[in-house]
């Protein structure tokens, strides 16, 4: 936070007429909107994903390093480290679970608010209207997908953070060594954020090199990209976890993939109309936000190849990880896009100034309603419930040295201190289980079988069951 106050000091010398309280307060209430938007029912660690970096954040607090604590073997793993580094922070200042899931909300909605700010300090130079800019800056944050981010513990928040500072460093702070050290550092966190965090890089090096500090693009460029690289190399060459660790969590859950995510972000501004009115509402977004970035490229070129790179990117990677990142860049672009064609293309003046009040009611409509209700909680809160019931019998009834498998591994050794398990299911059942250690088994719902396996035998020994719901058995494994 103290990095991002320097350099907004360092900025405003130059912003003249930008209007930095009202910027302050987009990020303020960013803040506030991401706090409010926490669910209190929601388990800890149920998307898998989010398990996922809060449990390497307790293995790095605790000397590990990246591994899966309380697996067999610990594996190391390879994922972007900087979010479970902010997360081992918590661990060694509040090393109790979930209690201390609390901060995590804090610092990620301080993150959340940093980004926003940064966009809303600056959106006054790409969008002729302050206000408009303001409420552009409003709607690229808090449009459903990016709330839902915010309400779990995923590194997308931190990533933003940084790409976007980074891009404004290069594009408008001054020609000093400070200020050159600021963008590198921020880009190699950057990419240390997420898989897809590299392409800030390019993009600092275009601002500055727009700029004629040609130098300094060299120098951030070769330096910034040997860190990444090393960092990355160090964690892969140690990591040979046996989980598909690709395939845990948000990113498969939530649907959004490639141009369904383009969708999905539609869906906030068009609460009508059904799928035609997604795929216009698409159109549109993706139109002029291709304007918005041909006409804002002289003014802020790092800001708009972050931004511009990360849309195309969303399609071609597939994954829900660069679909969330493109959310704020695709929204405000677009709307410099609606503003400039207003000014620019008389034809279109009427035209884009409707579409924009179209688009600004369907949003607060869908968002209000949708926030309100907490609908984007509902498929957390259902997977959860066979684990709230499931837990407290594990926490009493099961013995400390006990090894449940389970298809959310993470969460029940959070919320447990009980070692797991997640067998390759490629492999008969019982071998692979009783080859791990594995002492106990959880099955979401009684009756649906284990990972495509079905449980049978009288090697698994049913310890409790609740009809439509999850069922904990004993393993017995003798001889194999």
């Amino acid at each position: 936070m103290h990095l991002i106050a320097m350099i907004d000091r360092e900025l405003a010398k130059d912003a003249g007429s930008d209007f930095p309280i009202a910027a302050q307060v987009v990020g303020i209430l960013v803040f506030s909107a991401t706090l409010l938007a926490q669910v209190p029912d929601l388990l800890p660690g149920v998307y898998g994903r989010d398990g996922l970096q809060i449990l390497i954040g307790k293995a790095m607090a605790s000397g590990d390093g990246m591994r899966l604590v309380g697996m067999p073997n610990s594996p190391p793993v390879s994922t972007a480290p900087v979010y479970p580094f902010l997360m081992s922070l918590v661990w060694r200042v509040w090393p109790v679970f979930p209690a201390n899931v609390t901060l995590m909300v804090l610092i990620d909605a301080a993150l959340l608010g940093v980004a926003a700010f940064g966009v809303a300090r600056y959106s006054a130079k790409l969008i002729t209207d302050p206000w408009l800019a303001y409420v552009a800056t409003l709607a690229a944050f808090l449009n459903l997908p990016m709330v839902w981010a915010a309400a779990v513990r995923v590194p997308e928040i931190a990533f933003l953070a940084a790409a976007i500072w980074a891009a404004l460093v290069s594009d408008y702070g001054k020609h000093t060594t400070r200020n050159v050290i600021a963008c590198g550092s921020l880009a190699v966190i950057a990419t240390l954020s997420v898989s897809v965090g590299w392409i800030v890089l390019p993009a600092v090096v275009v601002g500055l090199v727009r700029r004629g500090e040609v130098r300094s693009a060299a120098w951030v460029g070769a330096l910034s990209t040997a860190m990444s690289i090393l960092v990355w190399w160090i964690i892969s060459s140690n990591a040979r976890a046996a989980l598909p660790i690709g395939e845990v969590g948000v990113a498969s859950q939530n649907g959004l993939f490639g141009f369904s995510g383009i969708l999905e972000v539609a869906g906030a501004f068009a609460p009508f109309g059904g799928f035609v009115a997604l795929v216009f509402v698409s159109v549109v977004l993706l139109g002029a936000a291709v304007y918005g970035a041909r006409t804002s490229f002289s003014k802020a070129p790092a800001l708009v190849t972050t931004m511009s790179g990360l849309v195309l990117i969303a399609p071609i990677v597939n994954e829900g990880t660069a679909v969330w990142v493109m959310i704020p860049g695709l929204v405000v672009l677009a709307s410099v896009g609606l503003n400039r064609a207003a000014l620019d293309v008389e034809i279109l003046r009427t035209p884009a100034r409707v579409i924009g009040i179209v688009l600004a009611a369907g949003f607060v409509w869908t968002t209000g309603a949708q926030t309100l209700h907490r609908s984007y909680a509902e498929s957390g809160l259902e997977t959860g419930k066979p684990f709230e019931w499931v837990l407290p019998s594990i926490r009493q009834e099961l013995p400390d040295s006990a090894v449940i498998a389970v298809e959310n591994p993470f969460l029940v050794h959070l919320h447990t201190g009980r070692a797991t398990a997640w067998p390759d299911h490629d492999f008969p059942l019982r071998q692979t289980l009783c080859e791990q250690g594995t002492t106990h088994l959880i099955e979401n719902r009684a009756g649906e079988g284990f990972m495509g396996s079905q449980i049978s035998g009288d090697s698994f020994v049913r310890l409790f069951a609740i009809t439509e719901g999850p069922a904990l058995y004993r393993l017995e494994c003798g001889t194999l």
